[in-house]
């Protein structure tokens, strides 16, 4: 995915395996799961909006 908006998208759960985020927007999504670990790192650029900062977890 490159340059896109994700609104409101319920995302929880999804298989991102070798997937790439070029300059991505997620804003109010639900995004329980994610494996962002599994994600293609180069290039690896995105951003959160209307996210409540106290439930985000990063797990390296």
């Amino acid at each position: 995915f490159i340059d896109c908006n994700f609104n409101s998208c319920n995302l929880s759960m999804v298989k991102l395996s070798g997937t790439s985020f070029i300059n991505i927007k997620f804003n109010n999504c639900k995004m329980l799961g994610m494996p962002f670990n599994n994600c293609n790192q180069f290039g690896l650029l995105f951003s959160f909006q209307s996210y409540p900062s106290d439930q985000l977890q990063v797990v390296s």
